[in-house]
């Protein structure tokens, strides 16, 4: 009886024992499945914020290359002006020597002109000079 009784109770600790490791055993698969519970949480999280910053990154991707184009528009633009203006520089240029071209012409004439107005001017004094001499010989 007495090996019997030592036996159970062996027993009653051995299972008491085990209850334990049971019990710790539970205890950790739970605080496991609330970590992984967690985990999950935060990845899900995660995936969400991702998923944000990726769409966000789509809008800025878009945005840049709105801005890109817009860009290019502009720079077309400029060079067509810059062009424009190079071409009508260039008229305004040849313009400006026609009429540098003119002046020099007309200054020739006018020098011209004059010349040959001083010629009258001395044709017309010697007209009176030697009409001068003949009432001057009619009447002597």
């Amino acid at each position: 009886f007495h090996k019997k009784c030592l036996e159970l109770r062996t027993c009653q600790e051995h299972l008491s024992i085990e209850h334990n490791k049971n019990n710790t055993n539970e205890h950790e698969q739970q605080q496991l499945r609330n970590l992984l519970q967690l985990s999950n949480e935060q990845l899900e999280q995660i995936h969400n914020n991702l998923q944000e910053k990726i769409i966000k990154n789509e809008q800025f991707e878009q945005t840049i290359n709105e801005l890109n184009s817009r860009n290019n528009l502009l720079e077309t633009k400029l060079f067509e002006t810059m062009t424009l203006i190079d071409l009508r520089n260039k008229t305004i240029i040849d313009y400006e020597q026609q009429i540098d071209k003119i002046k020099n012409d007309l200054l020739i004439k006018t020098n011209e002109i004059l010349d040959k107005q001083s010629h009258i001017d001395q044709l017309e004094q010697n007209l009176i000079n030697k009409t001068a001499e003949v009432a001057n010989f009619s009447l002597c």
